[in-house]
C-alpha cells in the first residue's frame, strides 16, 4: 500500500510548488497555473487544495473557489477538476477524494461542482476520478457539447468538406485579406469589445488590462490574430495554445465585412499556423448565452469545418 497523503489548503507561498506541479502533471494546463487563475481573484474566493506525499511532494491539486456552501472547480474556466501527477494511481486518487470529503465537511461545504477536462486536453488520458466519484454518489449535473476537430499535417481539418474548401478558396481570390499575428492587445481589444457588446450584449471574459497581463505571463500560449484590408483591421481571433490542443477563444469582425468567410479564413489561418504543435483544435461551444440552448446553425457551421461534438460533463458530489 502506498504512503498516506495529506491535504493542504493552497496558500500564496505555495505558488512555486503549485506551478511546478501543474507544468508536469498528466492533465496540467497553463491556465491552471496561479498567474492565470489569479486574473479574477478579486471576484471569487479561492479555495484551492494541494494533496501531498512526504510533506512537499505534490501528487494532486484541486483548483477551486468557494461560493457559499459550494466548492467549484473552477470559477472563470470552462472545465477543471482534480489535477494529477503522472504517477498517481487509483489508490492515490481514492485517498484524495476521502481527504477532500472530510475537508469539505469540516469547512461547511455541502457540494463539489466540477467539469472534468476533456480527454484531448490531457497529456495522459484517464477517467478514474469520475468513476470513483460516481461510486461515492456523484451525479451528472449537465452535459454540453464543445466542437473539436483533428488537423492534418498541412493544418487543414481532417473532415473539412471539399465543397466548403472550394468556397473558401474562391473567397480568398475574390476578397484578399492580410492575415497576421500582433503582440499588441490594444490593437484588437476595443474592436472585440464593440463586437460582443453590439452582437451579444456582453463583454469579453477578460478586460484589456487582464489580457495584457496574461499575454505577458504566457507569451507562448496566448496569441492575437488579425485580418486586414489595405492595413485596416476588419477582424480578429484570440487563440490559446495548449500542449496538444489549439483553442479558438474569441473571434470578431469590424463592421459588416463583405467576405462571408472572414471567420473561417481566420480559423484556418490559426490551424495552419499552430498545426506543428497542436493536432486537435477546439472551436468552442455553441450555446446561446441568454437561453442556454444549443445554437444549431452555429454548431452546423463548425461541422462544415470538420468538427464533431465532444461532451463536457458537469458533475455534482455531496460527500
Amino acid at each position: 500500500m502506498g504512503k498516506m497523503l495529506k491535504l493542504s489548503p493552497y496558500k500564496p507561498v505555495d505558488k512555486p510548488l503549485w506551478d511546478a506541479f501543474v507544468k508536469n502533471a498528466r492533465n496540467g494546463l497553463f491556465w491552471l497555473q496561479r498567474d492565470y487563475l489569479g486574473y479574477n481573484e478579486d471576484r471569487i474566493t479561492d479555495h484551492s487544495i494541494l494533496f501531498l506525499k512526504d510533506e512537499r511532494k505534490v501528487v494532486g491539486a484541486l483548483p477551486a473557489n468557494r461560493e457559499d456552501r459550494t466548492l467549484n472547480s473552477y470559477g472563470g474556466l470552462p472545465f477543471g477538476g482534480l489535477i494529477l501527477a503522472r504517477g498517481a494511481g487509483l489508490h492515490d486518487i481514492s485517498q484524495m477524494l476521502d481527504l477532500l470529503a472530510a475537508h469539505m465537511r469540516t469547512e461547511g461545504l455541502e457540494r463539489l461542482v466540477f467539469t472534468p477536462m476533456p480527454s484531448p486536453y490531457q497529456k495522459t488520458e484517464g477517467d478514474e476520478v469520475e468513476v470513483l466519484l460516481q461510486e461515492r454518489g456523484a451525479h451528472l449535473r449537465q452535459t454540453r457539447l464543445t466542437s473539436m476537430l483533428r488537423l492534418k499535417a498541412d493544418g487543414l481539418p481532417e473532415l473539412l468538406s471539399s465543397r466548403r474548401l472550394k468556397q473558401i478558396r474562391k473567397a480568398r481570390r475574390c476578397y484578399p485579406l492580410e492575415l497576421g499575428i500582433t503582440e499588441d492587445a490594444e490593437e484588437i481589444w476595443p474592436a472585440l469589445e464593440r463586437f460582443l457588446r453590439d452582437r451579444f450584449g456582453r463583454s469579453p471574459i477578460h478586460s484589456l488590462e487582464e489580457i495584457r497581463k496574461l499575454k505577458k505571463a504566457f507569451p507562448e500560449n496566448i496569441y492575437f490574430l488579425t485580418a486586414k484590408e489595405e492595413s485596416r483591421l476588419v477582424g480578429g481571433l484570440i487563440v490559446f495554445v495548449f500542449e496538444k490542443v489549439l483553442r479558438l477563444q474569441a473571434c470578431f469582425r469590424v463592421g459588416e465585412n463583405q467576405s462571408d468567410y472572414l471567420s473561417t479564413r481566420l480559423d484556418l489561418f490559426a490551424m495552419k499556423t499552430f498545426a506543428d504543435s497542436c493536432g486537435v483544435c477546439d472551436v468552442g461551444t455553441s450555446y446561446d448565452p441568454v437561453t442556454g440552448n444549443l445554437q444549431a446553425e452555429l454548431f452546423r457551421y463548425k461541422e462544415y469545418l470538420g468538427a464533431r461534438g465532444i461532451a463536457l460533463c458537469s458533475w455534482e458530489w455531496i460527500p
